[in-house]
């Protein structure tokens, strides 16, 4: 369900892209994740509705909508971007960062990034998640 503007009204499909992209790569509580993507983007009727004298026009669309939501304990594949001594960090999807640090207790000789090259594929277990920052 999407609110459109009644400035978009010209040219519905430019409107419909136009709202979401405002809101790729940023988190959506009512996603539950990530807005990493979509396409195929169908309006399910053919007629809008208008609320309470409300300009704003309400459209219902399907479509295909790529969302990141990583869990806890879930493991992932990263491509190596950037290392140091204390952490390796990791593009995951093409689209996102994942910084991936030395833990405290190990000796960093034994730290398995340490061995990370650049551009390597890493898979790595997620500890924490904050989708916000």
């Amino acid at each position: 369900h999407l609110v459109i503007p009644p400035y978009y009204l010209d040219d519905l499909r430019k409107s419909l892209t136009s709202v979401i992209d405002c809101r790729l790569n940023r988190y959506a509580k009512e996603l539950g994740g990530i807005l990493a993507g979509y396409g195929n983007l169908v309006i399910e009727h053919p007629k809008a509705d208008l609320l309470c004298d409300l300009s704003n026009i309400h459209v219902d669309v399907v479509g295909d909508f790529y969302i990141f939501n990583p869990e806890v304990n879930k493991e992932l594949t990263g491509i190596v971007n950037r290392k140091s001594s204390d952490h390796i960090c990791c593009l995951v999807h093409g689209l996102f960062n994942i910084a991936l640090p030395k833990p405290s207790n190990e000796n960093s000789e034994q730290w398995p990034g340490k061995l990370a090259k650049l551009h390597d594929n890493v898979r790595f277990r997620i500890g924490k998640v904050d989708l916000n920052s």
